[in-house]
């Protein structure tokens, strides 16, 4: 517990606002912090017979932005949870919603149960793809190629930026751009939860609306950051998984039920392009692993895709 006297300003405004959807004064609620990322607090508040989650942002535009993405998707789909959004105080600046019960994926890749859950994932994220919401961003294939482009690296970094940009846009210049979908936009395995016959999906400041293959791109890339060859694995069974679901809907239909289904090409496609980003973003000492993380992406791509002639022979 954190007693009043420790709160700093987020804190307070998490209990303010949770005590509208708690229906009990601040002091008797229990915050507990828990995390911090740029731009946002996220605390549980915990009360007599219930317990939520409240969101802190830095200004109302983003309190609001953040909260009106996470109603359009909120709800049970099928195999995915997104967390209720229960209240959005602008004057609070702060996102009130449902707690999800589950464990970090991570957890559940480490063990026997690894390949069920990826196949668990691939159908969870069909599921996203296929609510019927329209969300108020787009972000475009011309849009992450220029963001690509526009990076700033040196020395050996620099070469392989240039080279790896050239291979995603070969990629992803292969198919036409996709019917667009609502997106996570930042999906890893740090925002996914194991939450037993379902899979809970969190942190949907950055939904959009975009191709298919950006959250699945953005799913390989991570899995090959952190987990290496292993992950690369892992995805291969939560890409197949994605592409057997067979989803109705008036907005859905034309992607997943339709047989129009993001290839190989056009996730790997887009994974690299998150990757470049990252090269680009992360410390020095981090670098490394997304150099290796091109490797493993390169694996999964000649491992199952009639056109691995593509990248066959070369070296991101």
């Amino acid at each position: 517990m954190t007693d009043k006297g420790s709160l700093d300003a987020p804190g307070l405004r998490a209990r303010a606002a949770a005590a509208a959807v708690l229906g009990v004064p601040s002091a008797a609620q229990h915050l507990r912090h828990l995390a911090s990322r740029p731009g946002r607090e996220v605390f549980v508040v915990d009360a007599p017979g219930r317990r939520l989650v409240a969101k802190c942002y830095p200004d109302r535009v983003r309190a609001q932005r953040g909260g009106e993405r996470l109603a359009a998707l909120s709800g049970e789909h099928g195999p995915l949870l997104v967390p209720d959004c229960l209240r959005i105080d602008l004057d609070a600046r702060v996102v009130v919603m449902s707690l999800l019960h589950g464990t970090l994926l991570d957890a559940t890749f480490d063990g026997p149960e690894a390949g069920a859950a990826a196949a668990h994932v691939g159908r969870a994220v069909a599921a996203l793809h296929a609510i019927p919401a329209v969300l108020s961003t787009e972000l475009r294939r011309a849009e992450m190629i220029g963001l690509a482009g526009s990076l700033v690296l040196d020395g050996e970094d620099a070469a392989r930026a240039e080279i790896t940009l050239t291979r995603a846009i070969t990629l992803l210049d292969a198919s036409d751009e996709s019917t667009l979908v609502s997106s996570h936009g930042d999906l890893g395995p740090a925002q996914i939860l194991d939450c037993g016959q379902h899979i809970g999906i969190v942190d949907f400041d950055k939904a959009v609306m975009a191709e298919p293959a950006l959250d699945l791109g953005n799913l390989l890339a991570q899995l090959a950051r952190k987990r290496g060859p292993e992950g690369g694995r892992l995805f291969g069974t939560l890409f197949d998984a994605y592409r057997s679901v067979e989803t109705g809907g008036p907005r859905a239909a034309p992607v997943l039920g339709g047989g129009a289904k993001p290839s190989r090409s056009e996730v790997l496609g887009y994974a690299l392009l998150v990757l470049l980003r990252k090269l680009a973003w992360l410390p020095a000492e981090e670098r490394p692993q997304v150099r290796a993380a091109f490797e493993t992406l390169n694996a999964w791509y000649r491992g199952g895709d009639s056109n691995s002639h593509a990248l066959s022979g070369s070296r991101f």
